[in-house]
Formats: structure tokens, C-alpha cells, sequence
């Protein structure tokens, strides 16, 4: 199973968007954005999953596969 790191565009939205990962029993972990992805004090879930895209929402700003200790851009929401 993948592995992928999720940004948001802020705190509320991580919060929502955990409350989605308890409804559906992914497990998860919340921890600062990393430091090669965004240099900011917020938050950030990493999660093991396969059906990522089931899972993207307004709320995400991008998604970060993490494999072999880098992070390779998977998803970032386009400007609207």
C-alpha cells in the first residue's frame, strides 16, 4: 500500500478532513507539514491507501506520494 502525505489549505480543513478519514476507519497521522513541502506551521496527515482519489475534496490543497524517504507530487489542486 502507498503511502501519501496531504496538505490543506488550512487547520479547519485538516480538521474536516479528518473527521472523514474516522468515518470511513483509515488510519492516519497528523503531523507538521514537512519542511521540504511547505515551510509553515499548519498541519499535515499521512495515511497508507490505495484509492486516494476517493478521498480528494476542497479542502486538500496537495497530495505527496512518499516513497524511499522523498516526496513526489501526486496531486495539487489547481487555482479556480
Amino acid at each position: 500500500m502507498s503511502e501519501y502525505q496531504f496538505l490543506f489549505h488550512n487547520t479547519r480543513g485538516a480538521i474536516r478532513f479528518e473527521d472523514t478519514l474516522k468515518t470511513k476507519n483509515i488510519r492516519y497521522r497528523i503531523m507538521p507539514p514537512p519542511i521540504q513541502l511547505e515551510n509553515c506551521c499548519g498541519i499535515s496527515i499521512r495515511l497508507e491507501y490505495d484509492q486516494i482519489e476517493e478521498l480528494l475534496c476542497a479542502d486538500v490543497k496537495e497530495v505527496h506520494l512518499f516513497k524511499d524517504g522523498k516526496y513526489e507530487l501526486y496531486y495539487r489542486q489547481e487555482n479556480k
